[in-house]
């Protein structure tokens, strides 16, 4: 069987939807099409409330799926990620003002599928919410970058939560950043990303074909990373 959804922001600024016949089991050889619009400087926010499919992602996710895509004002598709299993995935939103959902089940098994809610939010807030959020982890320690600093100060300046110590300068200043990387660990098609902290400002920069679309967030407090929220006091 088939179906197909489509979800437009001029129409509906938020709402939920679901694999076929949930809350009980989805059929088996189903092939369903979900897709979000954004008009203007909206862009989608999806985040799933509910997430049972066949399959294990560590797997490859070769039984029932949900295949993410991200489409740009040119038409041109980007494979996101690929999601089975029952974790629930963490939340995603685009930097582009569509997305495609692929969901496929084969005839072995069925369960009882996802509930996802989506919402149109503005562009300005997509960068404050760092791009993607697609279950990627800390891979490294939040901690700064040692060429950036001088030796006397690296403890200082180390990524703690706690207020820097030079409450001298309270202007921007390009020279004093805190280097603080962290990736996407979802599939090798996720894509690196690198936050940039200072005193005042927060810089998200998408190390991927989307590098021009750099993003800068006055008096921003807190850097969402998916799983975690880091908080940093920037007075």
């Amino acid at each position: 069987s088939e179906c197909h959804e489509i979800f437009r922001s001029q129409l509906k600024t938020s709402g939920t939807f679901t694999s076929p016949g949930f809350p009980s089991r989805y059929p088996e050889l189903v092939s369903c099409r979900y897709i979000f619009e954004a008009v203007g400087d909206k862009r989608i926010k999806i985040k799933f409330e509910y997430f049972e499919l066949e399959g294990n992602s560590d797997a490859g996710c070769k039984f029932d799926f949900v295949d993410i895509f991200e489409i740009d004002h040119m038409g041109f598709k980007t494979f996101l990620n690929r999601l089975c299993g029952a974790e629930i995935p963490g939340p995603i939103i685009s930097i582009q003002p569509k997305i495609e959902m692929f969901f496929k089940s084969d005839y072995t098994k069925s369960l009882r599928g996802f509930l996802g809610h989506y919402e149109f939010i503005d562009d300005a807030l997509v960068c404050s919410l760092s791009i993607y959020f697609l279950n990627y982890k800390i891979l490294n320690s939040l901690a700064t970058d040692e060429h950036d600093h001088d030796d006397d100060n690296k403890n200082n300046n180390s990524y703690n939560g706690n207020k820097d110590d030079d409450d001298n300068d309270n202007d921007y200043d390009n020279n004093n950043n805190h280097h603080l990387p962290f990736h996407h660990l979802t599939t090798e098609s996720l894509l690196v990303q690198e936050t940039y902290s200072t005193k005042h400002k927060v810089h998200l920069l998408p190390m991927t074909s989307v590098q021009s679309a750099y993003c800068t967030i006055a008096d921003a407090t807190q850097a969402y990373t998916g799983d975690m929220l880091f908080s940093k006091i920037l007075e």
